[in-house]
């Protein structure tokens, strides 16, 4: 999905301007990571770089993975492109393969540009820039980015893993009850497993069976989606949530910081389920909440609110179901 960043037209008026202003005159070689965003923004680049030069050679791109070294061991200048960076992982081991494939005695200025950086914090992302900045001259080699959202800690095992292995549990798993038919067990767990599989890279639906929905008026979005809400996908608004959280923790403000210390535990108000209170925006927050944030146990007051609000969303739920069946009912009789 990262041509969709490519083809953002405000990215475009961003990059053309960058292109413009910071862009080495030197640069003779694009390297860009292996997708379909990243290739088409090399080429705009290497495109705007051949106007701004006035009938000079455009510049050579080179996917990273199958770059021939040899061939650009002379470069008097290399951009590196990537559409979507996380943490900058492959970014850094493109600037190593850099400093060990290209002529030392050929002084060549270098820029990274990045369009859309997913960090775990700014302070990640400020460790990047350093490492890729820093070289063994007095000046610093460039840097680009155009959208940075820190969205939290990348965990190898979270809530998206843990619903995999819940499914998978549930295809071998054997439950014995004597209240229960064994039928209705197997028949219930082929339903859990089946609403996890159409939940994949996304979340689980409904009481009701529909999907999650947003709500006009979601204070992040403004009037992005004022005409067409079904175009926001879940991914767009998780990531919205991820990056408030995440803002959270990072303000500079230690009184009002989303950041537990040895001395004292930090929890999510309740009060955020009830400001965000459209069904997806729910998930999103205990996804996108580590589990610390969401421990009421050590506050009798705020364990209490946390305990009134879920009564509520369960009842409401509870209501819901009730009155589909006896829709169904009535449509049957």
């Amino acid at each position: 999905m990262t041509e969709k960043v490519s083809r953002n037209t405000v990215f475009l008026k961003w990059l053309n301007e960058e292109v413009s202003w910071k862009i080495s005159v030197a640069v003779d070689t694009v390297i860009c990571t292996d997708d379909i965003g990243s290739i088409e923004i090399a080429n705009t680049v290497a495109d705007l770089i051949l106007k701004n030069k006035s009938g000079a050679i455009r510049p050579k791109i080179c996917i990273y993975r199958s770059v021939d070294w040899g061939s650009i061991f002379n470069a008097t200048g290399v951009l590196v492109v990537t559409a979507v960076a996380r943490d900058g992982g492959l970014l850094r081991e493109i600037s190593r393969d850099l400093r060990e494939n290209l002529n030392a005695e050929i002084n060549c200025p270098r820029h990274y540009l990045t369009a859309v950086g997913l960090p775990q914090s700014k302070e990640t992302w400020s460790r990047l820039k350093q490492f890729l900045e820093r070289n063994a001259s007095e000046r610093l080699y460039g840097f680009s980015e155009w959208l940075v959202l820190p969205i939290g800690s990348d965990r190898q095992s979270n809530h998206w893993s843990d619903l995999d292995v819940l499914s998978n549990t549930s295809q071998v798993v054997e439950i014995e009850s004597a209240i229960v038919n064994k039928s209705v067990v197997d028949a219930s767990l082929d339903l859990v497993s089946d609403a996890i599989r159409k939940g994949f890279n996304g979340f689980l639906p409904k009481t009701d069976g529909s999907d999650l929905v947003l709500s006009s008026g979601f204070i992040y979005f403004g009037d992005v989606f004022k005409d067409d809400l079904g175009s926001a996908l879940h991914a767009t608004s998780y990531l919205a949530i991820a990056s408030a959280l995440q803002k959270a923790r990072d303000i500079d403000d230690v009184a009002n910081q989303l950041r537990s210390t040895g001395y004292e535990s930090v929890i999510l108000s309740p009060e955020c389920f009830l400001r965000f209170n459209d069904n997806i925006l729910h998930a999103c927050i205990l996804r996108g909440c580590r589990k610390g944030e969401l421990d009421y146990s050590s506050s009798p007051h705020h364990s209490k609110l946390m305990a009134e609000f879920l009564l509520k969303v369960f009842s409401k739920a509870s209501t819901s179901i009730r009155c589909s069946r006896r829709r169904v009912c009535s449509r049957i009789s």
